[in-house]
């Protein structure tokens, strides 16, 4: 990466709306170059990435550059939508990073078990949200490479 900013494609899986409008302020607040798609549970994930549903037309639904999962999603969950896409060979690429509330030791081993590229234990504090979602910008829009969808 030569260093330039990219948009980053993100798939918010959240089913709290105040959850999602707070990670949407944080986006935008931290300037974090971003198009944001939100799914409000575990199947929806899934139908997104399998293409399913009315998620059917990839140009509607294109992959995402990153998942930011919450754990505790109705119908399917989030651990659950976890391990199907860490280990499906078309989708294991695709860096998922756990944002939850919770602060059990043994939840963030069991989520790097199951392949979670990174664990983010949300703030309590917004301005300390603020600053945890930007630096996870700037990471995947600055820093990190990712494989584009056309080569997959």
């Amino acid at each position: 990466m030569s260093g330039e900013t990219r948009m980053l494609r993100i798939l918010l899986a959240e089913d709290r709306d105040r959850d999602v409008l707070v990670t949407r302020e944080a986006l935008n607040e931290a300037m974090v170059p971003h198009i944001l798609t939100t799914v409000s549970d575990g199947q929806e994930v899934l139908d997104y990435l399998y293409r399913q549903g009315g998620y059917a037309d990839p140009l509607r639904s294109p992959r995402p550059d990153v998942i930011l999962l919450d754990l505790n999603l109705p119908r399917v969950d989030g651990r659950d939508v976890l391990r199907t896409v860490k280990t499906d060979r078309a989708l294991c690429h695709i860096p998922i990073v756990i944002l939850s509330t919770a602060h059990h030791q043994a939840e963030v081993l069991q989520a790097y078990r199951h392949g979670a590229n990174a664990y983010i234990e949300k703030p309590i504090s917004y301005d300390r949200f603020v600053e945890v979602i930007g630096h996870f910008g700037n990471f995947f829009t600055r820093c990190a490479a990712l494989p584009r969808e056309e080569l997959i």
